[in-house]
């Protein structure tokens, strides 16, 4: 089992993870930017061992946007994540897929999306096997599966499935979801909510019917805003008997 817990320093987290024996995912989003060579290579050397992951920029970024800047920051700022996770040596980064359905969801403006970002992505894809870094597309407000199936297929991508962006997003079943998207789901992140927002609360403190999506599922990651969270949402999993 893996944790990922965004809002805290990389260096903290890891120590969380190895009090929990679990692995970790390491976070070096939009607000990790300017985050220096040295001490990338720092979270490197602390992390080695249980660092198996790491999650890229999403914020601002959208590989099908209609605008070309857009485009181009978004590519930049992707390189920066597979250049990131190299120095890491993680095996696998994980990505969002950018797309909106309230503005890019229309008939007429839906298939010209999908088309810009399986482009731009494909190079992300080639950039990521060439240094033995997996490529996992992560959902966060697409409402259907087929077209993050769609898109990684084009692009030659794996899946992050997220449980609880599902929730918010979606009037879909996750069981539906892990069907469609099954062969390419490498990853799994699960966390709670109200259904309407997305909280990151602890297993049990939303509104989220985890139990027949845990049966699906072989691995997972608990991305969680504290390590109290952590602890809450492993004895929610050990009541159950799901660990």
């Amino acid at each position: 089992m893996r944790v990922h817990l965004p809002l805290l320093n990389n260096l903290v987290a890891i120590e969380v993870a190895k009090r929990h024996g679990m692995s970790v995912e390491l976070n070096f989003d939009t607000r990790k930017l300017g985050t220096s060579r040295e001490e990338v290579l720092a979270v490197r050397d602390a992390g080695r061992g249980i660092a198996k992951s790491v999650h890229g920029p999403f914020m601002d970024l959208n590989p099908g946007a209609l605008d070309q800047d857009v485009r181009k920051l978004t590519l930049d700022r992707l390189v920066w994540a597979i250049e990131t996770a190299t120095l890491l040596e993680v095996d696998d980064l994980i990505i969002h897929d950018g797309y909106i359905p309230l503005i890019y969801g229309y008939p007429s403006l839906k298939g010209g999306w999908l088309q810009r970002a399986s482009e731009l992505l494909v190079e992300i894809s080639k950039m990521g096997r060439d240094r033995g870094i997996r490529v996992l597309l992560e959902n966060m407000f697409a409402d259907d599966p087929l077209m993050i199936k769609a898109l990684a297929e084009e692009a030659g991508l794996n899946i992050c499935l997220d449980v609880g962006h599902i929730s918010f997003s979606s009037n879909i079943a996750v069981e539906e979801w892990v069907n469609v998207l099954h062969p390419l789901i490498k990853e799994v992140h699960v966390h709670d909510n109200d259904g309407a927002s997305d909280e990151h609360l602890a297993l049990g403190a939303g509104t989220i019917k985890f139990d027949p999506v845990i049966s699906l599922i072989s691995m997972f990651t608990l991305e969680l805003g504290s390590e109290a969270d952590l602890e809450a949402s492993i004895d929610y999993m050990r009541e159950r008997g799901w660990i």
